[in-house]
């Protein structure tokens, strides 16, 4: 088991599995938030943003069914994260949140659509035809 940050940054360094690096830290909390931060501080720029879309991309394939995306639980998931979202993704963490939100938010919308739109068709198609026939 894992628990220091110096333990965690040797396996890092050791470990010949990156994507068991990234699943760790995606479905991790603020308890990641030091590990993180010590990890980040030796990768380049390059390999830091590389790091961030990758632990990005695998919350949204841990959401993922059938091809759909749940928007909504990828932004919960991204919220839940706090500091060490703050620490992962850093000045882009507002817009990773941001940008997660906005899907939510239309994936809800065309969810009440599909859920009740055929209601409000048919009570107009109604109303017209009584207006129509009055």
């Amino acid at each position: 088991m894992i628990e220091s940050v110096a333990d965690f940054v040797s396996w890092v360094e050791t470990s010949d599995a990156p994507e068991q690096i990234t699943l760790r830290v995606a479905e991790g909390g603020s308890e990641m938030q030091s590990k993180v931060e010590a990890l980040l501080k030796r990768l380049s720029a390059d390999s830091k943003r590389m790091f961030q879309d990758s632990v990005l991309k695998m919350i949204m394939d841990s959401n993922t069914v059938c091809g759909q995306t749940d928007w909504p639980a990828v932004e919960k998931q991204i919220a839940r994260k706090m500091q060490m979202g703050r620490a992962l993704w850093g000045d882009r963490y507002a817009d990773v949140l941001k940008t997660s939100h906005h899907n939510a938010k239309i994936q809800r919308f065309k969810t009440y659509l599909k859920q009740y739109a055929p209601i409000y068709v048919i009570t107009l198609l109604l109303l017209v035809h009584v207006i129509h026939h009055w």
